[in-house]
């Protein structure tokens, strides 16, 4: 339809690859699930870049996460400021972007924060976004909804 823009599902660079960022070929996920997995892997990458590792965009990534760690309870608030910005600025995909941390177990040692935006386009969508002390970081959608 002539004025409707179209969104790709997949990156151009997973388009290229054929593969998403884990090594899973673009063809093993079901066409209906390949937008949310394409903006996992990007989320999952951003948080897992070092601010300041890229030196053309020196605000990508996420600070230490071992001092938002050692700065507890305070920091949990510039954690969640700092990945509204970071998704606002960095995934053109997402719109009206809402971060709000989920309860864990002291003895879980992570941080969880569930991640619902809109996908330009109108399907609403949630990822629950994982920080363990070791300094991995997880994303992986939870629902998608129209």
């Amino acid at each position: 339809m002539a004025g409707t823009p179209s969104f790709l599902p997949e990156s151009l660079f997973e388009k290229l690859a054929d593969q998403y960022a884990d090594g899973t070929a673009i063809s093993a996920v079901p066409q209906a699930y390949r937008r949310a997995k394409s903006i996992a892997d990007h989320l999952w990458r951003m948080f897992n870049t070092r601010q300041g590792s890229i030196p053309h965009m020196a605000d990508y990534g996420l600070p230490d996460i071992t001092e938002i760690y050692r700065k507890l309870p305070a920091s949990l608030k510039e954690l969640e400021t700092t990945l509204l910005t970071l998704v606002t600025k960095y995934e053109p995909r997402l719109e009206r972007v809402r971060i709000r941390p989920l309860p864990t177990a002291p003895t879980d040692f992570r941080l969880s924060f569930e991640l619902s935006a809109t996908v330009r386009g109108g399907e609403r969508i949630s990822f629950q976004t994982n920080f363990h002390t070791s300094g991995e970081t997880n994303v992986q959608p939870l629902k998608a909804r129209t």
